[in-house]
């Protein structure tokens, strides 16, 4: 049985028929090159630097520390030196090199959680679809406001209890093929299955 996924830790989703997230609940991520020892949180398989950029969370904003500008709607310099944050809001992108970036959104007023958009041919290490800075929760579901997107789910939701990962979802679903509660805590290495979804954890 593999051990209670904690708030520190990155972990990735694997859910069937629908798309891998990598999930980073720290507020504060390096995104840069996919190097043993670079220490990022969001590594790539490109030309960046090790440590390319990095994004805070902060009372519930995002932050943008790099020599690079994001860019489009929402960004605005908080300062005059090239070192000084940028606050990014839903929908800027960030140009990360020629052709490849990422795009910030924040679906959902509920929860500050954030997906970060692949632009170009990014190939993330481990590789996933998109990745999710998660904050109080994130929500699986159907609808636009949901983090991650399964079409046939009302909605399931991530969240933090006690510090550790943990799933709610009113239908009724199995851990490890055993039934479980409406709120069951996760652990690495758990499968889980509802009538409308089926996702793997890996914790990193």
């Amino acid at each position: 049985m593999g051990t209670l996924i904690q708030r520190h830790q990155r972990f990735v989703l694997w859910i069937d028929s629908v798309a891998s997230v990598l999930v980073c609940p720290q507020d504060e991520i390096w995104v840069g090159q996919a190097v043993d020892a670079s220490g990022v949180q969001l590594p790539f398989q490109a030309n960046l630097r090790r440590r390319h950029l990095k994004l805070l969370r902060q009372d519930g904003r995002y932050w943008l520390q790099s020599p690079e500008r994001a860019a489009g709607a929402g960004a605005e310099a908080a300062g005059d030196s090239e070192d000084s944050p940028t606050l990014i809001a839903s929908g800027s992108e960030i140009s990360l090199s020629e052709g490849l970036g990422l795009r910030l959104r924040i679906p959902s007023p509920l929860t500050s959680t954030a997906v970060l958009d692949y632009l170009g041919p990014l190939r993330s290490v481990p590789r996933t679809d998109f990745a999710v800075l998660m904050a109080q929760a994130c929500l699986m579901g159907s609808s636009s406001q949901h983090h991650i997107l399964i079409p046939e789910l009302n909605q399931a939701t991530l969240f933090y209890q006690g510090g550790d990962l943990s799933l709610r979802c009113e239908q009724p679903m199995t851990v490890q093929g055993e039934s479980v509660p409406a709120v069951v805590k996760l652990r690495d290495g758990d499968h889980v299955e509802s009538a409308d979804f089926a996702l793997t954890l890996e914790v990193l």
